[in-house]
């Protein structure tokens, strides 16, 4: 049976998403949570008009595995490996025009 991955986001102005995003780094990286904010503050940035003033700026988006398999690294016999749900493949942050903060 073959995995199955889904895209998932949510805006960088909301709270739960920030923290969301932040623990899904930390768990990848050895940096701290206060390291990884500001540098994503740094990245991304504050609104300075509208509706969402003095909170970050952009939307993350992220892949995830929700039913584990077997994923396919390429062509050819046996060319994958198994991959379990939950796995979170990629983390990125961007603006709405696709323009990648981090």
């Amino acid at each position: 049976m073959y995995a199955t991955i889904e895209r998932k986001s949510c805006p960088m102005f909301d709270e739960k998403c920030v923290d969301r995003v932040i623990n899904m780094i930390a768990f990848h990286s050895n940096e701290d949570k206060e390291t990884i904010r500001k540098n994503i503050e740094e990245k991304c940035g504050r609104f300075i008009r509208g509706k969402h003033i003095g909170q970050l700026r952009g939307w993350a988006h992220w892949s995830v595995v929700v039913r584990g398999g077997w994923l396919k690294d390429g062509p050819g016999y046996m060319n994958g490996h198994v991959v379990r749900p939950g796995t979170i493949f990629n983390i990125e942050i961007s603006d709405f025009n696709g323009k990648r903060y981090l």
